[in-house]
């Protein structure tokens, strides 16, 4: 009887020693900031040749997800992710900005924030880049942008048909408006002007 109350006392101590399941999934205000629209504006751009294109920004989409774990605790964390796309009528620019929340035990959850155009593989992620002050678009000085750039070389090798003359290599973005301009590397660039 005095084995069987050591050995009940030594699992109660085990199980109510162990290391608590303390998942954080959710996103912060922080994290949340860098969507900068909440779905069903439309934004106005005018390009440098004269010609208008509107980009209607679709719902934002909020989900939970399970992920991939180092902790030793076995418990199975969570990480919260947000999205917003705008697609344009004309511009072959359909874009998504990504937002996640990272568990301090998730790995594998990939890097936040992020601007796409086609993938999360093709990620712009803001944290390669430094905001930049004073920018001025449409007469308007901007700090805090963020040029999202894309490596052009690639385009040089490929026969001037292929160089790349759709593609986008700059994007100029703030959190607090959005993206203010594209450019593409053939000098057309798109400025917002509402």
């Amino acid at each position: 009887m005095k084995n069987a109350i050591i050995i009940f006392i030594t699992c109660l101590l085990f199980v109510s020693c162990k290391q608590e399941c303390n998942d954080d999934p959710n996103l912060t205000t922080t994290e949340l900031s860098w969507l900068s629209y909440n779905g069903g504006e439309v934004l106005i751009f005018k390009s440098n040749s004269g010609l208008y294109d509107t980009a209607k920004i679709q719902n934002r989409v909020i989900g939970l997800y399970s992920c991939q774990t180092n902790s030793p605790s076995q418990c199975k964390h969570q990480t919260q992710e947000a999205s917003v796309s705008g697609d344009f009528n004309i511009q072959d620019f359909n874009f998504e900005i990504h937002v996640g929340h990272l568990n301090s035990d998730c790995s594998g959850c990939g890097n936040y924030p992020y601007l796409t155009r086609y993938n999360p593989d093709n990620g712009l992620y803001f944290s390669n880049f430094n905001p930049v002050n004073n920018i001025v678009i449409n007469n308007i000085s901007y700090n805090n942008v963020y040029i999202l750039t894309e490596d052009t070389t690639h385009w040089i090798s490929q026969p001037i048909s292929e160089q790349g003359a759709t593609d986008i290599w700059k994007i100029y973005y703030t959190q607090q408006n959005g993206i203010l301009e594209f450019d593409y590397w053939h000098g057309l660039s798109w400025i917002r002007i509402n």
